[in-house]
C-alpha cells in the first residue's frame, strides 16, 4: 500500500515551521547597545556585574526583580 501524500495545507504548515522558529534571547535594557544573551541566567549575571547600581535601586523581593527585569529584557526572534 502506497503513503498518502500531504495535502497543500500540511505542507503549508511544515513550511511555516521550517523557517519561522522561534527562539527567546535577551537584550539588556540598561545597555546603551542593548546587549543580546542567548539565557537569561547569562543575561542575569551580566546585570549583577555590569549593572549593579541599577538593581540596587529597586526596592522589593530580589527575586521578583529578577522576573521583571528577564519579562522587559525578553525578546522573541
Amino acid at each position: 500500500m502506497q503513503a498518502q501524500k500531504p495535502d497543500v495545507s500540511e505542507l503549508w504548515i511544515q513550511h511555516q515551521r521550517r523557517n519561522n522558529k522561534t527562539t527567546t534571547t535577551w537584550a539588556c535594557i540598561y545597555c546603551t547597545n542593548r546587549r543580546i544573551f542567548p539565557t537569561e541566567p547569562d543575561l542575569w549575571e551580566h546585570a549583577k556585574i555590569e549593572h549593579s547600581e541599577d538593581l540596587a535601586t529597586q526596592d522589593g523581593d530580589p527575586e521578583v526583580i529578577r522576573e521583571s527585569f528577564a519579562a522587559e529584557s525578553a525578546l522573541k526572534k
